[in-house]
């Protein structure tokens, strides 16, 4: 939202950027080209110090006493699976998948035997039911003269 002169200010009779175009040529000043590749005298940059600084070398001939300056192992290759130990994984994953797939057809088998089961046991009830009831009405014919 464009701010609204004071009645005390002067008013502009020309945009701002015409203004400063026309005061560009009259106010130029020179400024001193320093080259890209000097460094700064006020700023220095500090280096870290890498395992080569902090870690003195001996110079003495036994090999095994020389510090490497990259003695710290590659954590990448530290993790990668060998061959072998792939192959000893896959042969684990199928054993378990098999043993699964066993245990699943020995559910399976277990339910349907439950299931054979479970139908003689309702059977065997539903006959000792029927006999019960002919007991019954055996019983009531024998008390009673007229047939039911």
């Amino acid at each position: 939202m464009p701010k609204t002169p004071k009645p005390t200010d002067p008013i502009p009779t020309a945009r701002r950027s015409s203004r400063l175009q026309k005061t560009r040529g009259l106010n130029t000043v020179a400024i001193p080209v320093v080259d890209a590749g000097e460094p700064s005298s006020s700023r220095q940059k500090r280096r870290k110090t890498t395992i080569r600084e902090a870690v003195p070398i001996c110079t003495h001939d036994d090999s095994a006493s020389v510090a490497k300056p990259h003695a710290s192992p590659d954590l990448r290759r530290s993790h990668r699976i060998t061959p072998a130990e792939l192959i000893r994984r896959e042969r684990l994953l199928l054993k378990e998948e098999q043993e699964c797939k066993q245990r699943a057809l020995d559910l399976d088998q277990r339910a349907l035997l439950l299931l054979k089961k479970e139908g003689d046991a309702t059977l065997m009830l539903s006959q000792i039911a029927e006999r019960e009831a002919k007991a019954s009405l055996a019983q009531l014919e024998e008390h009673f003269t007229c047939p039911l």
